[in-house]
């Protein structure tokens, strides 16, 4: 009989190994990387980009000329046909303040020198992603909406108080198609163009913010010239030394006091601001009333008017 000699059962005999050729393993991950990059390189890639381009205010008045899709892209940080998912808000936005930086600081070259032209300054409003292969992004090109003059200092700033323009000297010729901002108390003028004004008081920087932003959004800060298509300022002149009551000047010398208050929200304000217009149209038609005079809006629908 076969068996151990010990007497133990013979063991059985082992299958013999395969040997595994590092090609197997090789071979898969270089497929991977090949179909990646393809991806990376044709599919996901950003070929169609669509930029709208707006400005501050629609009636543009300034006359400022707009940027062409190439200079917008350059502007925006975007060459050729970016990576689909490389390409985010937060990167274009880093592009577009590299942008206005370098906007900012060529502006005060050219200042010094003697030289001149236009500064376009942009803000990104909102940006869309459509996969494959497509970009949506909203630019406004900033607008020049008023002159402030402060101690003798004065700027040109946009709706939201960025710096587009260092003026030399200031007075009633210098800028007359922009509403004159007055009573800010500014630390002292920035010193270079794409930069946000910074007041003593940024109580007097929010209400002008506002009151400007909801005049822009009403279409009340301009008001169209008759038997023309061009516009002009319905109001010469915003006082905002007391933050919590805003004087503004009308085209034709009425003066409003606007009360504002830290509870009012957005669409309080717009009411007061509807008042304002509502009750001016009244006075400006009263046969009765003579002379100009102050119209007081502290609260909605309510309004007072005294002559001077």
């Amino acid at each position: 009989m076969d068996g151990n000699p010990n007497g133990g059962a013979q063991p059985a005999q082992g299958r013999p190994k395969k040997k595994i050729s590092p090609l197997s393993f090789i071979m898969p991950v270089a497929a991977l990387l090949v179909v990646g990059l393809v991806l990376n390189l044709i599919v996901f890639r950003v070929s169609n980009i669509y930029i709208q381009l707006d400005f501050g205010v629609s009636s543009n008045p300034s006359g400022e000329i707009p940027l062409s899709q190439d200079e917008l892209k350059s502007a925006l940080g975007i060459r050729r046909a970016p990576n689909y998912f490389a390409l985010s808000l937060e990167s274009i936005e880093e592009s577009v303040d590299e942008y206005n930086s370098a906007l900012g600081t060529q502006a005060n070259e050219d200042r010094k020198t003697g030289r001149s032209g236009q500064y376009s300054f942009l803000k990104v409003v909102s940006f869309e992603k459509r996969f494959p292969s497509t970009a949506v992004i909203s630019v406004i090109q900033r607008t020049k909406i008023a002159r402030l003059e402060s101690y003798g200092m004065g700027c040109v700033i946009d709706e939201d108080g960025m710096m587009l323009e260092k003026l030399s000297e200031v007075g009633p010729d210098i800028h007359p198609e922009l509403i004159l901002v007055t009573g800010i108390s500014l630390k002292e003028i920035p010193r270079k163009c794409g930069t946000v004004v910074v007041p003593a008081n940024q109580k007097q920087l929010e209400t002008y913010k506002c009151l400007i932003h909801q005049m822009l959004d009403m279409s009340i800060l301009y008001v169209p010239v008759r038997n023309s298509e061009s516009v002009m300022l319905a109001y010469s002149e915003l006082n905002i030394a007391d933050p919590q009551s805003a004087i503004l000047t009308t085209w034709d010398g009425y003066k409003v006091i606007i009360g504002l208050s830290d509870e009012d929200d957005i669409w309080t304000i717009r009411a007061k601001l509807r008042t304002m217009v509502y009750i001016l149209d009244e006075v400006r038609g009263d046969s009765s009333i003579h002379s100009r005079g102050t119209l007081t809006v502290t609260n909605v629908g309510e309004a007072y008017f005294s002559p001077d």
